[in-house]
C-alpha cells in the first residue's frame, strides 16, 4: 500500500510504465496519497489525446523521456520502435510541455549518435528553448542492453562529443 510508505515522491518506472493496464490508477494513489511523482518513459503515450493532461491532473511534476538521436532511423535502431515512434515522442515532449510538466530527455551515446549529438542538442533547444532539461549518458553493456554493439563504446569515443553538448549547453 502506498500509504505505508514514509516517502512523499516517486518515480514511476518500468520497461514502459504507461503502457501497463494499472498506469492511471498508481498516478491516482500516488495523487491521494499526496506523493509527488515522475516518470521514466520511452514516451510511447505521450502523443494520444488527453494521455498527458491527465496525467499532469493527477500530479505529474517530471517527464523523463528518451529521445537519443535526431533522425528517425536511429532513434528506431536505437530504441527499438517503429520509425513513426520518434515523432510520437517528439509530440508527446511538445504535449507535456503543453500540460505544464516538466521534461528531461535522456539521450544515450550509441555508435549511431557519435558526432551528432550536439545536433540533437541544437535541434532541441531550436524546438523547446530551454523548457527541457538534456541528460547524455554514456552506456553500459551491463544491463539488460547486455552486449549490442552499438554500445560498446570507450569514452574517448564520445568524450568529445560529450564535451561539445556541455559546451553548447553553457552557451
Amino acid at each position: 500500500r502506498i500509504a505505508d510508505f514514509p516517502t512523499k515522491y516517486a518515480v514511476v518506472t518500468g520497461g514502459e510504465p504507461t503502457v501497463h493496464p494499472g498506469f492511471l490508477a498508481v498516478a491516482e494513489a500516488l495523487r491521494d496519497h499526496t506523493m509527488a511523482w515522475d516518470i521514466n518513459t520511452n514516451g510511447s503515450r505521450l502523443h494520444e489525446p488527453g494521455f498527458c493532461a491527465t496525467a499532469a491532473e493527477l500530479g505529474l511534476l517530471r517527464a523523463i523521456v528518451s529521445l537519443h538521436a535526431r533522425d528517425a532511423e536511429a532513434s528506431a535502431a536505437i530504441s527499438g520502435i517503429a520509425e513513426k515512434g520518434h515523432s510520437r515522442i517528439v509530440a508527446g515532449i511538445d504535449e507535456l510541455l503543453r500540460c505544464g510538466v516538466a521534461v528531461m530527455v535522456n539521450a544515450v551515446a550509441t555508435r549511431l549518435t557519435l558526432g551528432k549529438l550536439t545536433d540533437l542538442l541544437r535541434w532541441g533547444t531550436q524546438r523547446w528553448g530551454t523548457q527541457v532539461q538534456w541528460k547524455f549518458v554514456f552506456p553500459s553493456s551491463a544491463g539488460k542492453g547486455g552486449a549490442w554493439p552499438g554500445i560498446a563504446l570507450r569514452y574517448a569515443e564520445v568524450a568529445e562529443d560529450f564535451r561539445a553538448c556541455a559546451a553548447l549547453g553553457a552557451a
